[in-house]
């Protein structure tokens, strides 16, 4: 937006962000700050949804396919996080090496899932990255 002459686009967003953190943190103050980190994460996306959606709220074909890249991104998390909770209880998590075994193979599966992410929702892209 600032390089194509319209800074106060990206000025929005900003303002908004500025207002809806310090608030969202005096709202929740008795949370522990793991879980504020959550909510700005949240917060932090939800602005962003919307001021993407109001930006190019005229380029209806541009908004559905973030809206598609979007839906796909939590299917796989959704569907990383649901086998990493049916195999938390064989990884064990009592003491010494288990613990690491559980942190790599967590992480493995976790890296794995990633990869057939961009695989499949980015084969063309990355097809043609090899090719130059």
């Amino acid at each position: 937006n600032t390089a194509q002459g319209r800074p106060g686009r990206s000025t929005w967003y900003e303002a908004a962000m500025a207002l809806t953190i310090p608030a969202a943190t005096f709202a929740f103050r008795r949370m522990d700050l793991l879980h504020l980190a959550h909510l700005w994460s949240a917060l932090g996306g939800l602005v962003f949804i919307g001021w993407f959606a109001w930006q190019f709220r005229r380029e209806r074909g541009l908004v559905a396919g973030f809206g598609g890249q979007m839906l796909s991104v939590v299917a796989v998390c959704a569907l990383l996080f649901l086998i990493d909770r049916l195999m938390a209880p064989g990884l064990g998590y009592t003491s010494g090496k288990a613990v690491w075994v559980a942190l790599a193979t967590r992480l493995a599966m976790f890296i794995a899932g990633y990869a057939l992410f961009l695989r499949l929702a980015h084969g063309e892209f990355l097809a043609g990255l090899k090719r130059k």
